[in-house]
């Protein structure tokens, strides 16, 4: 498991470690939850590609 003290290293931590999930508190210093699903969601290498069913 992978932890972050804020919403910033969060995002940060995401694009190191590239996580099958990631859960978040919109209640974070720094950067709230919104905003680091907002950066997460924007970041190219976090994507997930989509699958046609």
């Amino acid at each position: 498991m992978i932890e972050g003290s804020d919403g910033a290293e969060v995002v940060s931590e995401a694009l190191e470690h590239r996580p099958g999930l990631i859960l978040l508190d919109v209640a974070m210093p720094r950067v709230d939850g919104f905003e680091a699903l907002r950066r997460i969601k924007s970041e190219p290498r976090l994507r997930i590609p989509r699958q046609s069913w």
